[in-house]
């Protein structure tokens, strides 16, 4: 093999050791921001359970309220088994969406102050 050869393969093997040696670099930050996006996703349900719990336990549940926290709890779900796939933009705008509208058209309804208190 000549010289130019060997410097060819010697150059294409050090361009696939730095190509790994990055890959490997980048992994991390996309572990720890898989450990982030699951602890939001917990802190998520946790607030939409505890939501509908409290309001079960002080006899005030409403169904409009209810139904967004269950919309919620149901993308969450759905991200968690892996349903998503690449629609999860989609899922996401229309679960944050179907949320926050209920909870306008309950205040809108109801007001901003609760009666029962």
């Amino acid at each position: 093999m000549t010289i130019l050869g060997k410097a060819i393969i010697n150059t294409f093997l050090r361009k696939i050791r730095i190509r790994k040696q990055e890959n490997e670099e980048r992994s991390l930050p996309l572990k720890t921001q898989n450990i982030f996006q699951k602890g939001v996703g917990i802190v998520l349900l946790l607030v939409q359970l505890f939501d509908i719990v409290i309001h079960a336990a002080t006899d005030q549940l409403e169904p409009l309220r209810v139904t967004s926290n269950l919309i919620i709890i149901a993308w969450l779900a759905t991200i968690a088994f892996g349903r998503a796939d690449g629609k999860n933009v989609t899922a996401a705008l229309i679960s944050i969406g179907g949320y926050f509208g209920l909870n306008i058209i309950f205040l809108a309804l109801e007001g901003l102050t609760n009666p029962n208190t």
